[in-house]
């Protein structure tokens, strides 16, 4: 019939929705990829990859239960869809729902034991959930599978720090910024617990790497000025603290940090011009 435009093959075919959904999914445009695998889904509603992509989609707009409802149809299409029970558990742990997220993390691994992910995410849950010795053993698992996993190794360090375990979460610190240095909340932890053990110069260098790596890092700055304080480094306590409220001008810590500094080191000079006027007064006369 004259004046008809066919339909493009293309746009007919599922396959080419999920595609375009895959790219747009990979530049974060999760509106325009979830309306893709819309499409795909409505040409073959039985597609488990779609399903399990908009899941994703979903989950990383923070659409958690939608996102959970994706994967759950994926699942139910391919129950041996490992992935698929990986972030369904991931989905469930961002609402808090742990035990529920560690079920489906087990059903993971059930499928696929060497999912070193789903170990590591299933750790992060047994934390949630206070049982931090299957949670180390969770890690321990994930590091087995995958020995240069840095987040296992720290997600492992921040549990013995929680517990402190200082020179064990060192270690693990130490083992995750091996394979990625560039890990600022790492560099920032690793100078935590190097405190913590009074290696006071080691910490000062590890927030500084934290810092080079990530200059506008708040946190950094206030630990790097508390540690100043604690050696009686007063002058640079007050920089850092300054460069902190810079970032955090309300802070109540470090406003409260830089007025301890500023007072110890009043005293401190006070006290040191009180010590030469005595010398002075004390001095023998001709």
């Amino acid at each position: 019939m004259l004046g008809t435009k066919s339909k493009s093959p293309e746009i007919e075919n599922h396959h080419y929705w999920y595609d375009q959904g895959t790219v747009l999914l990979k530049q974060n445009l999760y509106v325009e990829a979830i309306a893709s695998y819309d499409m795909a889904i409505e040409i073959h509603s039985e597609y488990p990859q779609a399903w399990y992509s908009r899941g994703t989609a979903l989950r990383k707009s923070e659409r958690y239960e939608e996102a959970i409802a994706s994967y759950d149809t994926a699942i139910k299409l391919k129950p041996s869809y490992y992935q698929a029970w990986n972030l369904r558990g991931v989905a469930l742990f961002m609402l808090s729902q742990y035990q529920n997220a560690l079920d489906s993390f087990d059903k993971a691994i059930g499928f696929k034991y060497d999912y070193y992910q789903a170990w590591n995410n299933r750790g992060s849950t047994l934390v949630g959930l206070g049982d931090y010795k299957e949670a180390i053993l969770s890690y321990d698992e994930a590091i087995r599978f995958h020995p240069n996993f840095y987040q296992a190794w720290n997600n492992r360090g921040n549990l013995l720090r929680k517990l402190q375990q200082f020179s064990k979460a060192l270690t693990c610190y130490e083992e995750a910024l091996k394979y990625q240095s560039n890990l600022y909340e790492t560099w920032n932890n690793k100078g935590t617990v190097l405190a913590s053990l009074e290696r006071y110069d080691q910490a000062i260098a590890a927030y500084g790497q934290a810092i080079r790596v990530k200059p506008d890092y708040y946190l950094a700055w206030y630990n790097r000025g508390q540690v100043f304080v604690t050696l009686e480094r007063y002058q640079e306590a007050i920089a850092s603290y300054d460069q902190a409220l810079k970032l955090q001008p309300e802070s109540y810590e470090a406003l409260n940090g830089r007025e301890t500094a500023v007072q110890r080191f009043q005293s401190l000079k006070d006290q040191s011009l009180k010590d030469e006027e005595i010398a002075t007064n004390s001095s023998p006369e001709e």
